[in-house]
């Protein structure tokens, strides 16, 4: 019996989990529909939902391009330590706002690794 309260309570949480990742293009709708409403909008759940996306998508871009350079690859992209750098909103959707129409069509982290590989490139040696 407790189990099955267990896995009921659980249930909508694996659910949630097993959502797929929204798509760099669906960020940017949310956002121009979040800044259509007004500034009364700033503090309204889905901003929050925004904001929990953009973080999440980030944290996974992070994990992605550190990956990457362990083995090798994209070694032009020089990422400050965590906690160092803020970007505003604005910062982030302009700069995946200037993806390919391929790229935002990608789930949000691949298109924060692209958009953090442009914005944090390694400066040439």
């Amino acid at each position: 019996m407790i189990r099955a309260r267990l896995a009921l309570l659980l249930a909508p949480l694996l659910v949630a989990a097993a959502a797929p990742e929204i798509s760099a293009d669906q960020l940017l709708a949310d956002a121009q529909a979040l800044v259509a409403r007004g500034e009364q909008a700033a503090d309204s759940p889905e901003a929050a939902t925004l904001r929990d996306q953009l973080i999440e998508a980030g944290r996974a871009a992070r994990v992605r391009i550190n990956a990457d350079l362990a083995s090798g690859k994209r070694a032009n992209v020089c990422l400050p330590p965590p906690g160092t750098t803020q970007l505003s909103l604005g910062d982030v959707v302009d700069g995946l706002s200037g993806l390919t129409a391929e790229q935002r069509a990608q789930p949000l982290s691949e298109g924060m690794a692209i958009y953090l590989a442009r914005r944090f490139a390694c400066a040439p040696k």
